[in-house]
């Protein structure tokens, strides 16, 4: 059974029912999961945000894509006049076109009516063509600076939360794509450095516990075990 993962993020409960309502009509299976407030005290209100997680299948996500991008009527699309699109360059019409994924999909809709409008009509074989490149530009994985793994493996000696902290980020750290997979964000030799991180930043923790138990305990296993070699050892 495909996962459900999150598809969209919503602040309000109507706007995610919104969204699954458009879904299940289109036979897209979909739930929704009410997150957590990041803050929950009175103090902090402007960060106590209330989020809304509208779940799909990973194989859904274009299907959905495409049925949130049919839902705009170009032809009905209007817009103010100071609306910042319109004083975008061709250029950049066309890398928000590529860019789709950091884009919404009404100004998506409408830098293609933009572009067509100025005479750059852009067909279904050029825009598959564009978001395939647009994939692999996503799914390739970055080399982070030698600096900052050195900074890790400092980090795990002398600031074993930091280490730690770097080590997981290095490991871990992903990007979602627009089909709705995942792909790492980098390299092979960056993630493995970043398990040794982990790991000797759990190891000075785990020897720090070890030495400070070890100095509490009058009588601990090891000195019983070797009390013959006499107290130069302990």
């Amino acid at each position: 059974m495909t996962p459900y993962i999150t598809y969209r993020i919503f602040e309000s409960r109507e706007e995610a029912a919104a969204m699954q309502e458009l879904l299940s009509k289109n036979g897209i299976p979909n739930t929704m999961e009410e997150g957590k407030a990041i803050f929950d005290t009175p103090i902090v209100g402007a960060m106590n945000i209330q989020h809304y997680f509208v779940k799909i299948p990973q194989d859904q996500f274009l299907a959905a894509n495409a049925l949130l991008e049919a839902a705009i009527d170009l032809n009905t699309l209007e817009v103010e006049d100071d609306y910042y699109l319109l004083s975008f360059t061709n250029a950049e019409l066309l890398d928000l076109v590529k860019k789709k994924d950091e884009w919404g999909e009404f100004d998506y809709a409408l830098a293609k009516k933009l572009l067509a409008e100025r005479g750059i009509s852009l067909g279904d074989a050029e825009l598959k063509e564009m978001h395939e490149d647009r994939l692999q530009e996503l799914k390739k994985t970055e080399v982070p600076e030698v600096d900052y793994i050195w900074g890790g493996y400092i980090a795990a000696v002398l600031n074993t939360v930091g280490g730690a902290g770097i080590g997981l980020y290095l490991l871990s750290a992903y990007r979602k794509l627009p089909d709705g997979t995942i792909a790492y964000k980098f390299d092979k030799d960056a993630r493995r450095h970043g398990l040794f991180i982990l790991i000797l930043s759990i190891g000075v923790v785990l020897g720090h516990m070890a030495y400070c138990l070890y100095q509490s305990i009058p009588f601990s296993p090891t000195k019983v075990i070797f009390f013959g070699f006499g107290d130069r050892f302990f």
